[in-house]
C-alpha cells in the first residue's frame, strides 16, 4: 500500500474488502492487525497524524467475514476490538446474523444451558422469525448430526413445548424449531 499512496481509511476499508469479497479471509485478517499494530506506536500527538484507525465498517467487515466462514474465535476479538475503540453493536440496525444466533443457541444447548439457548431466541422480534425456519433449523442439525445428544434433543422438545403452552402467542421461531 506504502507504494502506491499514503496509508488512510478509506484505502485499508477497500483493501479488506476486496480480500474478503475473493475469500482471503487470512489475508484480510492480517491486514486488519497491521492496522491495529501501527495505532501501538503512536508516541505524540504529531503520530496522530500518520495513524489510521479503524472504523465501524471496518469492524463490520471483518465481523460478516467471521461469520461467513465460521470462525467463531476471530469475531470474539473483532468484537471485542469494536468495543475498545468504541463502537458498540447497534441493535436497531443490525439484528444478530441467524448463523450467529443459532451457533450461541447451540453452543448452549450443547452444554446444556438451556436458559441462555432460549435467551438467544426469545430475544428475537417476530419480524425475524422467517430467518428461522423449519428448513434453517433442520439444515443446521442435518450438518452436524452428532452435535447433541439424544437426551439433550428430547429434553428441548420437551421445554419448548412446556413453553409453547405457556404462552397465549406461541414463539413461531420455537415452533419451527419443535418440527425440524
Amino acid at each position: 500500500m506504502h507504494k502506491f499512496c499514503f496509508p488512510n481509511l478509506v484505502t485499508y476499508n477497500v483493501m479488506l474488502k476486496g480480500y474478503l469479497d475473493h475469500h482471503l479471509f487470512e489475508e484480510a485478517r492480517e491486514l486488519f492487525h497491521k492496522l491495529l499494530e501501527k495505532r501501538g506506536h503512536v508516541t505524540s500527538s504529531a503520530d496522530y497524524r500518520h495513524t489510521v484507525l479503524p472504523d465501524i465498517y471496518t469492524f463490520n467487515l471483518m465481523l460478516d467475514a467471521c461469520l461467513v466462514n465460521q470462525r467463531w474465535d476471530d469475531l470474539e476479538f473483532f468484537y471485542t476490538r469494536m468495543l475498545q475503540h468504541g463502537y458498540y453493536f447497534n441493535t436497531k440496525r443490525h439484528f444478530p446474523p441467524p448463523l450467529l444466533v443459532q451457533e450461541m443457541f447451540c453452543m448452549n444447548l450443547k452444554q446444556e444451558d438451556y436458559a441462555s439457548a432460549f435467551s438467544c431466541l426469545i430475544c428475537l422480534p417476530s419480524t425475524e422469525s422467517h430467518k428461522y425456519s423449519r428448513n434453517s433449523w433442520l439444515h443446521r442439525f442435518n450438518d452436524d448430526p452428532h452435535l447433541f445428544r439424544e437426551e439433550t434433543l428430547l429434553q428441548l422438545i420437551d421445554k419448548i413445548t412446556i413453553l409453547s403452552i405457556r404462552n397465549e402467542e406461541p414463539n413461531t421461531i420455537f415452533l419451527n424449531l419443535l418440527k425440524s
